[in-house]
């Protein structure tokens, strides 16, 4: 396997940008593939005689970029290529990834009638009796996990789909088939968050993995709301971009 190089102390380019060019390379060249491991932290401070920090800032800048994975105390990998998921049109998870080539299954977790926290019933328009249907399912690619969808809508539209449709269907999908509650619209917000301990045990991960959470409200063609909840995304495994046009009004919820 060919070896590190040396940093150039004379070059202008920073030691942490060196490093990071260097580790790029070395999987290059090395052919290395996702889940293969890397040097460590310890290895390339003495490798290159560079302090701690130095070292950490360029493992941090790989790991934003999506080419190493860490994983505490396991060691440092080449991560998996990122899912770039656009954001756009009513369409289900499912579909927008079938349309670039992947196939995503729903693997049924959990559901039960619910007493929503707040945001659920002020974003459904409910009253403060009112319970929800709730209901949890893993999205999986390849085997694997990519995300946690946790999903509320009112116990009589859940009345209108058999189980079986519930725990593996798209919500989108099911929905459409009835033109009171199909889908016209999506209001999202999405933001970086750490696993909780109830996410890492239903995803198998680590608590305080870092994760991404795109709530989501669904509105039918009356503008009334029909569903709220979800998805929590393995943030090591998809990218969600994000495309404005001209003429369309683009909004910052703060």
């Amino acid at each position: 396997m060919m070896q590190l190089k040396e940093v150039d102390r004379d070059e202008f380019k920073p030691l942490y940008a060196q490093i990071a060019e260097q580790l790029i390379a070395y999987i290059e060249e090395n052919d290395l593939q996702p889940g293969d491991s890397l040097p460590s932290q310890n290895e390339l401070i003495k490798h290159y005689g560079v302090s701690t920090i130095t070292v950490r800032i360029a493992m941090q800048r790989l790991e934003t970029d999506g080419i190493i994975k860490r994983i505490r105390g396991k060691g440092t990998f080449v991560a998996e290529e990122k899912i770039v998921e656009n954001v756009a049109g009513i369409l289900s998870l499912e579909d927008r990834l079938t349309e670039i080539g992947y196939e995503v299954t729903n693997q049924y977790v959990e559901s039960y009638m619910a007493s929503p926290a707040d945001r659920i019933r002020q974003d459904l328009e409910l009253t403060k009796e009112s319970n929800t249907f709730k209901i949890r399912r893993l999205k999986v690619l390849n085997g694997a996990v990519l995300a946690l969808e946790t999903r509320h809508f009112t116990p009589k539209i859940g009345a209108r789909f058999e189980q079986k449709e519930l725990e593996t269907e798209p919500f989108v999908r099911l929905f459409g088939r009835y033109k009171d509650i199909e889908i016209c619209r999506i209001k999202y917000s999405t933001r970086a968050s750490l696993a909780s301990e109830m996410e890492a045990g239903m995803m198998s991960i680590e608590k305080e993995d870092p994760v991404l959470v795109q709530y989501g409200v669904f509105y039918n063609r009356q503008d009334q709301p029909v569903m709220a909840g979800r998805v929590t995304y393995l943030a090591d495994k998809i990218e969600l971009g994000y495309e404005v046009r001209e003429g369309q009004e683009f909004k910052i919820l703060v």
